[in-house]
């Protein structure tokens, strides 16, 4: 969540209903890390300054990016 900062991390290809939140298990950090490193080259470049590059920034403001949300412009 942009917001709060909470993570989440699901095999989508043996829990596809996501029930079962990786996140939430002892030491998940080493499972989510490669993940979050992802998650911070694709923001990197992203004007909400959702990353500073090394680290993901919670709590960045940004307007709403649902497609379909009434007020979404592409």
């Amino acid at each position: 969540y942009t917001q709060s900062g909470k993570e989440h991390l699901f095999d989508l290809e043996n829990d596809p209903n996501e029930l079962h939140d990786i996140s939430l298990e002892v030491g998940s950090d080493d499972r989510i890390e490669p993940w979050r490193q992802e998650l911070i080259r694709r923001l990197q470049d992203r004007p909400e300054g959702f990353t500073d590059g090394e680290k993901l920034i919670a709590g960045r403001p940004h307007e709403i990016m649902v497609p379909g949300y009434p007020d979404h412009r592409n």
